[in-house]
C-alpha cells in the first residue's frame, strides 16, 4: 500500500530529533549576527535546508543499515523513544529500498546546496562539507565499530562541522568565537549519543558494534559523560570571561541542575527513559538559551 510505505519512509527520518539541527545552526547564526550586525536570510535558509537534509540522510541510512544487518529486529523489545531507531522497517520490510533511495537523495540535496554555497562564498566550505559527508556515509558501517571515533563523531558533526560551515557560508570566513561556541554542542551531542548507547549494548555486541560503553564499560562511559558536560559549561563560562560571548549567555548554565540530577541517578549505572529525556532537554535547551541570549544582547547593544 503506497500510503503505508510512504508513512514508513517518513518515520525513518525521525522527525522529532531533527530539532537539533536548527538549534545548532541557529546558535552559529546568532553568533554571526552578534559579530556582524546582520545575516543574509536567503543564505541562512539554504544552510538550514542543507543541514536538515544531512540530518535526515544519516537517520535514514542508519535505519536502512540496521535493518539489513538484523540489528533492528534484535532491538524490537529493547527499543526506547530515544534509542534503538524507529523500528518501522521490520514491520514494513518492503520499504527498505525506498528508505535507502530517500537517504541518498537527502544527501544529494545537501551536496548540491553545499556546492552552490561553496562556489558563491568560499572554497573553505569544502573542508566541513567533505568531513560531514564522510561522517554520514561511514557512521553505521564503520564509526559504530570504533569506540573512540564513535565517541566524538556526533558532536563533531553537529558542533564544529555544522557551525563552522554555517559561519563560512554566511561570512566567507570563520572566527575564534564560532569555534569556541561550537564546543558547546560538540560536548552535549557527544553525551546525547553516549547515554543513548547504554540500553543498546547487548544488541550492539551481537552485531559487531563496538561503542564506547561496550569497549570500556559503563563506569568509564559515565565518567566521560561528566567530563563532557563539564566541558560544555566550562566553555560557556570561559567564553563569557574572554569576551567571546555576551554576559547574558550565562543563562545557559541554568541547565546545570538538570545535569546534576541526571548524574546523581547515573551513579547506579542504570539509565531510564526519563533520564534520556532529560539529557535531550539539556542538549537542546543549553545552546538554545545561549543563542537566544546572544540575540537579546545584540538588540540591547544596538540601542
Amino acid at each position: 500500500m503506497p500510503g503505508k510505505k510512504l508513512l514508513t519512509v517518513l518515520k525513518t527520518t525521525r522527525l522529532p530529533f531533527l530539532i537539533l539541527t536548527p538549534v545548532c545552526i541557529g546558535l552559529a547564526a546568532t553568533m554571526v549576527y552578534w559579530q556582524e550586525g546582520s545575516i543574509n536570510l536567503r543564505d541562512f535558509i539554504l544552510i538550514l535546508i542543507a543541514g536538515l537534509f544531512a540530518h535526515i540522510s544519516v537517520n535514514m541510512l542508519n535505519e536502512y543499515f540496521d535493518f539489513k544487518s538484523g540489528l533492528d529486529i534484535d532491538l524490537a523489545d529493547k527499543r526506547t523513544p530515544f534509542s534503538g531507531g524507529s523500528g518501522v522497517l521490520p514491520q514494513n520490510p518492503s520499504s527498505h529500498f525506498m528508505v535507502l533511495c530517500c537517504g541518498a537523495a537527502a544527501l544529494a540535496i545537501t551536496g548540491i546546496i553545499g556546492i552552490y554555497l561553496t562556489l558563491l562564498k568560499s572554497y573553505l566550505l569544502l573542508i566541513p562539507g567533505l568531513i560531514g559527508v564522510v561522517l554520514i556515509l561511514s557512521y553505521t558501517p564503520f564509526i559504530t565499530r570504533n569506540p573512540v571515533v564513535g565517541l566524538f563523531s556526533a558532536g563533531l558533526g553537529f558542533g564544529p562541522v555544522m557551525m563552522i560551515g554555517t559561519e563560512l557560508a554566511l561570512t566567507k570566513s570563520y572566527s575564534g568565537g564560532i569555534m569556541t561556541a561550537a564546543l558547546i554542542p560538540f560536548f552535549l551531542v557527544n553525551n546525547l549519543l553516549l547515554l543513548n548507547q547504554l540500553p543498546d549494548m547487548e544488541s550492539d555486541k551481537k552485531f559487531a558494534r563496538k561503542t564506547f560503553p561496550i569497549a570500556f564499560g559503563v563506569h568509564a562511559a559515565l565518567k566521560v559523560y561528566a567530563i563532557f558536560a563539564a566541558g560544555a559549561y566550562l566553555t560557556l563560562t570561559l567564553g563569557v570571561f574572554w569576551g567571546i560571548f555576551p554576559k547574558l549567555t550565562l543563562i545557559g548554565l541554568g541547565t546545570i541542575p538538570i545535569f546534576l540530577y541526571i548524574f546523581n541517578f547515573l551513579k547506579k549505572e542504570t539509565v531510564t527513559e526519563k533520564i534520556m529525556a532529560l539529557n535531550v532537554i539539556i542538549t537542546l535547551l543549553t545552546p538554545a538559551l545561549v543563542g537566544l541570549a546572544v540575540v537579546v544582547s545584540t538588540f540591547m547593544q544596538a540601542r
